[in-house]
């Protein structure tokens, strides 16, 4: 016996995954096209008030997203937008210039760095640095990178 393939209200075949409370993907897509049609002036401010305005290509939303995610995953504070990421011409720990890249992350890239680790992705207790310092720090204490400097200069004795 044949399986009873569900239709849209349209006649289309309900695929899983391709499914609108009102039909399937395609008629979705032509309701939308249909309002955008009807309604050009809402669309247009939708679009005003979202994304839209801001630049596709900047580096600070994947910063800001990702430090989202941690922050909810670690369960830290989270209170920084897009205005508090300044991303500077050089690495204020290292002094290297900072290159924003394209899909791959280098010793120069920006990155997001908290100060004191504990008070999460708070205004005042982020800053951008080199990719470089900030895993430099990553784990490393004090005691560590001293001993690490004694030993490089001891070499150049």
């Amino acid at each position: 016996m044949p399986e009873l393939v569900k239709l849209c209200l349209r006649g289309h075949p309900r695929i899983s995954g391709n499914t609108y409370k009102r039909g399937c993907k395609d008629c979705q897509r032509e309701r939308v096209r249909k309002q955008r049609l009807k309604y050009p002036e809402k669309f247009r401010e939708s679009c005003r008030k979202s994304a839209c305005k801001i630049k596709i290509n900047d580096p600070r939303i994947p910063m800001l997203n990702s430090a989202r995610k941690r922050a909810k995953e670690n369960s830290l504070p989270f209170n920084i937008s897009l205005e508090d990421i300044v991303i500077p011409e050089r690495c204020p720990i290292l002094g290297i210039v900072l290159m924003v890249g394209r899909g791959r992350t280098s010793m120069y890239s920006p990155t997001l760095d908290r100060v004191v680790q504990e008070l999460g992705y708070t205004k005042r207790n982020v800053r951008v640095i080199s990719w470089r310092a900030n895993r430099i720090k990553n784990d490393a204490t004090i005691e560590e990178l001293l001993k690490i400097v004694e030993y490089m200069k001891g070499e150049n004795a």
